[in-house]
């Protein structure tokens, strides 16, 4: 056989490999968190993001890792989304229904780093330095709607209880911002009403840093915790009232009461 008939044999081959190769589903955390139902069993969320502000033909990019798994994803301009579609995947860890476990306005920040470079101006976002301490910052944006504010202290950490802002509406008359925390056990919660297994937050700090080339990151680990009932529905000492002209001895003694046997 020639060495051109054994390359027409071998070439359709190595084209029908190829296509089956790129038809395997990727394993992606998205087939892991499909279900948003289903309680989310990492015990930590390690993030981090570096998002180029000023500079969009650099490549902003996002990895996370779990227990569970680790994905790496940033913005594809062929498809006009993020290459490994991690968005509702990561979306399943910080949330589930009407459930906070992290801030909206973490996730929307982090969003910027796996979106197209252009919501970088759609979407104001600012970051303005303290002056009297560079590393502490405050970050504002609005997406779709909703005003986010993001402050850090003095050294440029935040957590999920601390730090985030949000804002229903655009309307400057409107209102003030809101503390953009985790969902909080309502008054009047007991053991027998929760679900162990969603019922968590996350704890931690993450760093937020802006260097002086316009590049903006966001590191840090935070670990799963249960959430704590407040006990503040106690039930007071019963008071008991004292006549208010009690007859007393010589001695200043409560008498007895005349009307008891």
């Amino acid at each position: 056989m020639t060495a051109l008939k054994k390359l027409t044999l071998i070439f359709p081959l190595i084209i029908s490999l190829s296509s089956a190769i790129s038809q395997t589903p990727e394993k992606s955390s998205s087939n892991i968190f499909a279900n948003n139902s289903a309680p989310f069993k990492s015990d930590f969320l390690k993030i981090s993001a570096t998002i180029f502000i000023a500079e969009p033909e650099y490549i902003s990019r996002i990895s996370w890792k779990t227990s569970e798994n680790q994905q790496t994803d940033y913005f594809d301009a062929y498809s006009g989304a993020s290459i490994k579609h991690s968005t509702k995947a990561l979306k399943g860890i910080m949330f589930k229904k009407d459930e906070k476990y992290l801030p909206k306005g973490l996730f929307a920040l982090l969003s910027f780093a796996f979106s197209d470079p252009q919501s970088i101006q759609s979407d104001k976002l600012t970051i303005t330095r303290n002056e009297k301490d560079s590393r502490q910052l405050e970050i504002t944006f609005t997406h779709r709607g909703i005003d986010y504010k993001i402050v850090t202290d003095k050294k440029g950490y935040v957590s999920p209880q601390e730090g985030f802002f949000i804002r229903q509406n655009q309307n400057e008359n409107q209102s003030e911002y809101e503390k953009d925390v985790p969902t909080e056990l309502p008054e009047g919660t007991t053991e027998g009403m929760l679900n162990d297994e969603n019922n968590f937050i996350y704890a931690g700090k993450l760093k937020i840093k802006y260097s002086y080339f316009d590049v903006l990151t966001v590191k840090g680990k935070l670990k799963k915790q249960k959430r704590i009932i407040k006990q503040n529905n106690k039930i007071p000492d019963e008071k008991i009232d004292e006549p208010e002209n009690q007859e007393t001895d010589k001695d200043g003694a409560p008498l007895l009461n005349p009307y008891l046997d």
